[in-house]
């Protein structure tokens, strides 16, 4: 979920906007349907990459122009034909799903900030949801799927760029409680509009998202939450699970019990800013860095710093590369232990950045107690619900997880049940 590349000198670059591989996909809509009723997602990014997905079974096609050649990924990926109001893909003829996007501008705490509002065509107000998106400094807008998906499921979706990214104003931040100001700000530009059902309003947190998403819903308004592919663990302990999860994966014949330590004095110390710990840290590296590869626990406080740096280089430069506004500790479980409303949490059972095994135990527990939450696991799938499959030319494919897909919109219709209609508080698990 959250990376920690320590990049002590990064020098400053100027990147011209680079061409689509199809010109005319800058125009499009973004919604697009099959004859057999199959929904696709097309987004022509600013960075000039074409993306479609395939959401029946999750496929992911990526295409761009690199020197005058035409890129694909993966490499068979089919040619998309453009014509008016259709695209020629895969064999099947592609239509526009009748939706409306409009791009929304809207003030929070004296920032700007950009997002679009897509929704399905009713001639009655839709429920709608706000999605927070995770801890990168991509737009939102240039790269997610979701409105696709949740317009299957009538439901209208504002994605915004966060603060300090795309054409967002502000600066980059990962304090969750200013995050989830924003947040609630973007409700209060639905709860204005009259296509809008006020009171069904929701908010989808995704990987990182799922913090801010967390810390807002103590808003009344949000009758429901979506939490994808994040944890219920502070970021410090997330932090130390990726450690072990990847310590373990690379050195099965070494003992976590005995690196652990070392890991644990590494976070409090550079990460919490526990100086009291930097001692243990110095000797915990002296014991491990020619015993254990920097680049095998890489993404990590421990790979990316305490491996790789001493504690005076680290303390004068590195804790300046670290998430800004990031608190640590942040109690996620305690958050959740405080939602009423329904609440689908969804987990990678093969997630690298975000280990989800004390989190789903977790939501178990919740689930047994009485809690109004579903939860839906999926075997084989990493971070962002990312099925790996072959890696051709350094580059790894993936398909999304298709079961993540259809479970969130079989979730909202069940919730959200005939329009107009009130919530329904059910408990489920798989």
């Amino acid at each position: 979920m959250l990376r920690w590349m320590l990049i002590l000198l990064l020098p400053c670059l100027a990147w011209a906007q680079p061409p689509l591989p199809f010109p005319e996909a800058a125009y499009l809509q973004r919604v697009w349907q099959d004859a057999r009723g199959g929904v696709y997602s097309v987004i022509p990014s600013k960075d000039g990459v074409l993306r479609i997905t395939r959401f029946s079974d999750g496929a992911s096609f990526r295409y761009q122009m690199d020197n005058g050649q035409m890129i694909r990924r993966p490499a068979d990926a089919p040619l998309p034909v453009f014509a008016e109001q259709q695209i020629e893909f895969d064999g099947q003829l592609l239509q526009p799903l009748p939706h409306t996007l409009e791009e929304i501008w809207f003030d929070s705490a004296g920032v700007r900030l950009y997002g679009m509002l897509v929704s399905p065509i009713s001639a009655t107000p839709v429920p709608a949801v706000v999605v927070a998106h995770g801890s990168g400094k991509d737009a939102a807008t240039d790269y997610y799927f979701e409105p696709a998906v949740y317009l299957q499921a009538e439901v209208a979706t504002l994605l915004f760029d966060k603060r300090g990214t795309g054409r967002s104003g502000g600066d980059y931040s990962h304090d969750f409680v200013q995050l989830a100001a924003d947040l609630s700000a973007a409700l209060s530009v639905l709860e204005d509009r009259p296509e809008i059902d006020a009171k069904r309003l929701g908010v989808v947190g995704l990987s990182q998202g799922v913090y801010v998403a967390l810390q807002a819903a103590a808003d009344p308004r949000i009758r429901f939450l979506i939490a994808g592919y994040g944890m219920l663990e502070s970021p410090l302990a997330e932090d130390l699970q990726e450690t072990r999860q990847k310590f373990e994966a690379a050195y099965p014949n070494l003992d976590w019990s005995e690196f652990e330590p070392f890991a644990q004095a590494c976070g409090l110390a550079f990460g919490a800013r526990q100086d009291a710990q930097w001692k243990a840290v110095k000797q915990g590296r002296r014991t491990w860095r020619k015993r254990v590869d920097a680049e095998h626990l890489a993404g990590t406080m421990t790979g990316d710093g305490c491996l790789r740096y001493g504690p005076m280089l680290l303390k004068a430069f590195g804790r300046r590369q670290l998430p800004p506004g990031l608190d640590w500790d942040f109690d996620a479980n305690a958050r959740a232990a405080a939602l009423s409303i329904p609440t689908l949490f969804q987990f990678g059972e093969a997630d690298t950045e975000a280990p989800s095994a004390s989190s789903i135990h977790k939501i178990r527990d919740y689930i047994a107690a009485g809690k109004p939450f579903t939860i839906k696991t999926y075997a084989g799938a990493d971070h962002g619900m990312k099925v790996w499959l072959n890696e051709v030319d350094g580059v790894r494919n993936y398909r999304v997880h298709p079961d993540y897909i259809a479970d969130q919109i079989s979730w909202l219709r069940t919730q959200l049940g005939a329009l107009g209609a009130p919530l329904e508080r059910t408990a489920q698990s798989r």
